[in-house]
């Protein structure tokens, strides 16, 4: 498996907490945020505030499984926050994967096992 690129988000939306109190709750500072813009209509995601923690230009691995395990390892003991947010947030990991070869990336159990007790779904977005 030849990985080009690669990186893994945490992503948070909510049209009720804005970043800095989502910043708050998880004790830990976003990478990137994002308000909401009730005028732009033509944009889905700025009805929500978007709150992220990313790995990119963090971490400097070809490694998908690393990035991944950076974000749990960046909230892994915030489970009872998580708990509060998910009642009126959306929340995921979001992974980008660049690719030149066949194959792809892989999880291991540990870190399936670490999703599930987050109740975290993820995502890939994979690229050839």
């Amino acid at each position: 498996m030849a990985c080009i690129k690669t990186y893994s988000e945490l992503r948070i939306l909510s049209e009720v907490h804005p970043p800095d109190v989502i910043s708050r709750m998880l004790k830990t500072e976003a990478t990137e945020v994002l308000l909401r813009d009730s005028e732009a209509l033509d944009d889905q995601s700025r009805q929500r505030h978007m709150w992220l923690w990313s790995t990119k230009g963090r971490l400097d691995s070809t490694n998908p499984l690393e990035h991944v395990s950076a974000v749990v390892d960046a909230v892994e003991y915030r489970g009872m926050a998580l708990s509060v947010l998910r009642k009126t947030c959306s929340i995921e990991i979001y992974c980008y994967y660049h690719t030149n070869s066949r194959g792809g990336p892989k999880l291991t159990a540990e870190i399936m096992r670490k999703l599930g007790c987050l109740n975290i779904d993820i995502s890939w977005d994979i690229a050839f």
